[in-house]
């Protein structure tokens, strides 16, 4: 399964670290199912 990471901005990527890309990831993932 492929994150939608290229959708975001880089700018916000750039801001957080990978950990908080991962839980912002793995909430927008709890949030869709």
């Amino acid at each position: 399964e492929i994150a939608p990471v290229s959708l975001m901005p880089t700018g916000i990527l750039n801001t957080l670290s990978e950990g908080e890309i991962v839980n912002l990831l793995s909430y927008l993932m709890q949030a869709e199912s």
